[in-house]
C-alpha cells in the first residue's frame, strides 16, 4: 500500500551541467547512481511506479552556482525548471517549484513573476529564512551558494527584537503578493529555520506580513512535541 507522499527532487551530479558563457553543455559519465540529472528521475517513471504523484522541483532566484568559477543564469534556471515541469506534467506527475532561500525581497517577487511569464503556473513556496545569527546567515550562505545578507538584515535577532530588515524583507514581498494576487503570486513559503524552529515559529506568529503570506495567523502549539505552524484561516470551519 503507498501513501499519497511528495519528494523534492534536487539537482543531479556536479557535472550534469557545464556552462560555457550562457550555453549549458551536458557532461557525459556519472559521480554514481542510475540518474545524472533530476530530469532523468522525473522522465524514468520510477516515481510513479512507488506511488508518488506528486513532486517538489528547486526554484533559484539567483540561478545556479555550480562551484566559485561556474554557474547557470537565472534565466538559463528557468528554461531548465521550465523543462523539468513539462516532463513531469507529461508523466502524470503534479510539480511545485520550492525556491533556495534568498535574501533579496526584490530578486525573490522577480523571479516568481520571471517564472510566470514563462509560463510555470505550478504553485510556488518562496524560500524565506528565519532569525538566526549573523554568523550562521553568512555560513549557511556560502554553502548555499547565494549572494550574503547584508549587515542590517545579519544583526542578532531574537523574538523579543526581531531584525527590521527581515520584517521589511516579509513585508516588501506581502505587498507584492497583494498585487499579484493568490494565482499570479506565491502560494506559501518555505521555511529554513537555520535559527532554531522555534524561534522561527515565534517570529512568524509575530509578523504582521508572515500572516498575509501564509494565509491567515500563524497559529502555535509550543506544549506540543512537535511545533507546528498552521493558518488559522484555513483551519477555521467558517472560511468560504
Amino acid at each position: 500500500m503507498y501513501f499519497n507522499v511528495q519528494v523534492l527532487v534536487v539537482h543531479g551530479d556536479a557535472r550534469a551541467h557545464a556552462v560555457d558563457g550562457a550555453a549549458e553543455k551536458e557532461h557525459t559519465g556519472s559521480l554514481g547512481g542510475p540518474y545524472m540529472k533530476s530530469l532523468d528521475l522525473l522522465d524514468s517513471g520510477v516515481l510513479q511506479q512507488r506511488g508518488i504523484s506528486r513532486v517538489g522541483l528547486c526554484g533559484h532566484p539567483e540561478g545556479i552556482a555550480l562551484d566559485s568559477k561556474s554557474s547557470i543564469s537565472r534565466e538559463a534556471a528557468i528554461r531548465i525548471l521550465g523543462e523539468k515541469v513539462r516532463v513531469a506534467t507529461a508523466r502524470g506527475l503534479e510539480p511545485n517549484i520550492v525556491t533556495q532561500f534568498c535574501f533579496s525581497a526584490g530578486r525573490s517577487t522577480s523571479y516568481i513573476d520571471a517564472l510566470r511569464a514563462a509560463g510555470v503556473t505550478q504553485p510556488v513556496s518562496l524560500g524565506v529564512v528565519g532569525p538566526a545569527k549573523s554568523s550562521l546567515l553568512q555560513r549557511m550562505a556560502a554553502h548555499c551558494r547565494v549572494a550574503p545578507p547584508n549587515s542590517a538584515l545579519t544583526e542578532k535577532v531574537d523574538v523579543e527584537q526581531p531584525s527590521a530588515a527581515l520584517r521589511s524583507y516579509l513585508y516588501e514581498v506581502a505587498q507584492w503578493q497583494i498585487q499579484r494576487g493568490g494565482n499570479s503570486g506565491l502560494q506559501t513559503l518555505h521555511v529554513y529555520p537555520f535559527g532554531g524552529l522555534e524561534k522561527t515559529l515565534r517570529f512568524l506568529s509575530t509578523d504582521p506580513a508572515a500572516a498575509v503570506l501564509l494565509g491567515g495567523p500563524v497559529a502555535l502549539d509550543l506544549d506540543s512535541a512537535f511545533f507546528t505552524a498552521t493558518s488559522a484561516a484555513a483551519a477555521s470551519p467558517n472560511r468560504p
